[in-house]
């Protein structure tokens, strides 16, 4: 038995697109050519994959078994292919991202996982931390990039880059308002606010704290999950919607004459000569959310 990976893409290409003809297009080759090396792999292996008529190409039950590992196999071959490229390249075989707990959200994870599939041979590691330790971690050269909020404050001998914005949303316990409900800064002020700490590292306690008592915290989730147990009210990215909207003991309240505060999110590393192909990828996916 002997079979090449060109006679597997046919096969498998042949089978999704249902024709060879199809194929041949998605392939850039010539339907003859792809009916060539569907049947050559046909007689190495000595198995039926399609049955043939004038007007139509089915798969038999024979080619419907091998489909998956077929498919496995060219997955594979793309790996090794990119794990080839990148040594050859003396490309870096790890990336390690910091991300600011503040902006956990499906977004940022999607962007993480574009990266695991981009490039498939590279180890990821993704560590969670508060705006101060993302910092703290790339100067350290713990992380090779980190996203984190917004400072305002350039940290040495490190590039900075705004890659996105987002709105701060009100939430409070539904024990005590209403979903959408317009409320006074009067009625909030009673009711513990929860704050993240970097709140206060930013120096924006004064115009975004209003109750008289402060609980804080450095977790976005912890922050969420307090406001659902009806311990107080919190302001949180709209990137975390999807992680209260699924609890009904959490809504979403406007203040009376408020402003709609906006921040911004950035991406901080060390050299960009020394940013690696990978992280340079995450980069430019973060700068896609909110677009």
């Amino acid at each position: 038995m002997n079979f090449s990976l060109p006679q597997l893409e046919a096969f498998v290409t042949t089978a999704e697109t249902g024709s060879f003809k199809a194929a041949a297009v998605k392939l850039n080759k010539r339907s003859q050519a792809v009916s060539k090396l569907v049947a050559a792999l046909e007689d190495s292996c000595n198995v039926v994959l399609f049955e043939r008529t004038a007007k139509s190409l089915k798969i038999t039950d024979e080619g419907a078994r091998v489909l998956g590992s077929a498919k496995r196999i060219l997955s594979d071959s793309i790996k090794l292919e990119s794990l080839f490229k990148s040594i050859d390249s003396g490309l870096s075989r790890k990336l390690v991202i910091g991300i600011d707990n503040y902006l956990q959200s499906r977004e940022v994870n999607a962007c993480c996982r574009a990266v695991a599939e981009e490039y498939p041979s590279t180890d990821i590691q993704i560590i969670i931390g508060t705006t101060k330790e993302v910092t703290d971690w790339v100067e350290q050269g713990k992380v090779d990039i980190g996203l984190r909020i917004s400072t305002l404050k350039q940290v040495e001998n490190a590039i900075i880059v705004t890659v996105f914005s987002f709105d701060l949303l009100n939430i409070a316990p539904a024990s005590v308002f209403r979903v959408g409900e317009v409320i006074s800064e009067e009625q909030l002020q009673p009711l513990p606010q929860l704050v993240y700490e970097t709140v206060y590292d930013i120096s924006l306690d004064k115009p975004h704290i209003i109750s008289d008592k402060v609980v804080i915290t450095n977790n976005l989730t912890q922050v969420i999950g307090l406001v659902e147990q009806g311990m107080g009210w919190s302001l949180v990215p709209d990137l975390s919607v999807n992680l209260w909207t699924s609890t009904d003991q959490v809504v979403e309240v406007s203040i009376e004459g408020g402003s709609r505060y906006q921040w911004n999110a950035e991406c901080i590393y060390q050299d960009e000569d020394q940013l690696s192909m990978a992280a340079d990828f995450f980069l430019q996916k973060v700068m896609e959310i909110g677009r």
